[in-house]
C-alpha cells in the first residue's frame, strides 16, 4: 500500500516536470520571429551560444540555388542541433531518413537531423529517423516555420 501511495504522490511531480520543460521553450510562431527550441531527451533546449558563421546562436535559412533549408542552432555548453531539408517549398512533412554527411562538410546533403555535444555527435539514418513538418514556407519573405522530431544515433558508440 505504501508503494502505491508513494507512486501516486510522485506522479504529479513527473507530469509537472515535463510541463515546466515545455514552458521553457519559446512559443511557436508563423511570423519569422527567429526562434528555436525543443526537448532533448525530455529536457528543454534553446540556442544560446555563438554559431558557426556568426555570433548569433541561431543561423540558417534557404541555402543554395535549389533553396534547401539549413538551420544550425548552438548552445553555450557546446551542444547544437542542425536540420537540413531539401527543397521545402510547400507545407507538409519531410522525412529525415537518409545516410548522409552534414553541411558544410557535404555541400548538398540529404535530409537529416543532427545533434552534437562536445566530443560526440548523433545523426539520423535510415534506421533512426525523424520528420520536419513545414507549416509556413514563404521564399519571398524568407520565412519558414514548422516543427521537427528525430531520433539520431552516434556511429561510434551506437548510443541514441
Amino acid at each position: 500500500m505504501k508503494a502505491i501511495l508513494i507512486l501516486v504522490l510522485l506522479l504529479p511531480l513527473a507530469v509537472g516536470c515535463k510541463k515546466n520543460e515545455i514552458d521553457a521553450l519559446p512559443p511557436a510562431t508563423q511570423t519569422g520571429a527567429n526562434t528555436f527550441g525543443c526537448l532533448v531527451n525530455g529536457k528543454a533546449w534553446v540556442p544560446s551560444g555563438k554559431g558557426l558563421f556568426s555570433d548569433k546562436p541561431l543561423e540558417g535559412g534557404y541555402f543554395g540555388q535549389d533553396a534547401n533549408l539549413w538551420i544550425q542552432a548552438t548552445s553555450k555548453d557546446g551542444s547544437g542541433i542542425d536540420l537540413w531539408v531539401e527543397k521545402p517549398f510547400i507545407k507538409g512533412g519531410y522525412e529525415l531518413k537518409y545516410e548522409t554527411g552534414i553541411k558544410p562538410t557535404i555541400i548538398l546533403p540529404y535530409n537529416y537531423g543532427y545533434y552534437r555535444q562536445p566530443g560526440i555527435s548523433y545523426i539520423t539514418t535510415p534506421q533512426y529517423v525523424g520528420r520536419v513538418v513545414i507549416t509556413r514556407a514563404d521564399t519571398t519573405m524568407n520565412i519558414i516555420s514548422g516543427t521537427f522530431e528525430f531520433t539520431a544515433r552516434n556511429a561510434k558508440t551506437g548510443q541514441t
